[in-house]
């Protein structure tokens, strides 16, 4: 896809996944949650990667997981653990099983999003999937290209335009925002490339000294 958003802003939406239930009904669920639902949102830093570990608890199988998952039951666990590596490269660990059972209970879609920026407020964005279940099964590879493009292309794109398009400018830091809990591994990858960059361009700086 081609999105009309700095590759930032597109890494900060694959960051913080708390939007998934408001956004993505066919990813996550339509309607208000059950009594005992949870959402638990953690950040991890290795170096230069940062993990959002994100897992919902009784929560309902989504209309994605129903179509993968033979017999599943009305709620489950959902784990949703994104991957960010510098510049722009993410990997998402995400499945649904059973409350207090093993991902191996139940199906996984790993799914890999690679962001390659175009210009200061566009970027080509990549994105592959695989599973674990009903492999081979080429009805189904052509649902769920059709309704996670969907979700992709028809709901994340249009509010990332608007936001860029409503911020104005590429930088987001520059106008402030206020920061939530879930906010910390975006924030968290921002930092890091605002390093990176640092440090890359301090040879040069020395360089121009020296000349």
């Amino acid at each position: 896809m081609n999105v009309q958003g700095n590759y930032e802003l597109l890494a900060d939406n694959l960051l913080d996944l708390s939007h998934v239930p408001f956004l993505h009904p066919f990813l996550s669920f339509d309607g208000p949650p059950p009594p005992g639902f949870s959402f638990h949102s953690e950040l991890k830093q290795d170096g230069n990667t940062v993990y959002a570990i994100n897992l919902l608890t009784n929560t309902p199988v989504s209309p994605l997981y129903k179509l993968l998952w033979d017999n599943p039951p009305e709620v489950g666990e959902m784990r949703a653990h994104m991957r960010w590596d510098a510049p722009c490269t993410l990997m998402l660990d995400t499945g649904m099983n059973a409350v207090g059972g093993s991902r191996e209970d139940g199906p996984s879609l790993p799914t890999a999003h690679f962001l390659t920026p175009e210009t200061e407020t566009s970027t080509h964005y990549f994105w592959a999937q695989a599973r674990d279940c009903k492999v081979g099964d080429e009805s189904m590879s052509a649902l769920l290209a059709k309704g996670v493009n969907d979700a992709f292309q028809n709901e994340d794109e249009p509010m990332i335009e608007d936001c860029q398009r409503l911020m104005g400018t590429p930088d987001l830091m520059s106008l402030k925002p206020v920061l939530l809990q879930t906010d910390a591994p975006a924030i968290r990858a921002r930092r890091v490339l605002a390093s990176l960059r640092e440090r890359e361009q301090k040879p040069a700086a020395r360089a121009e000294v020296s000349a």
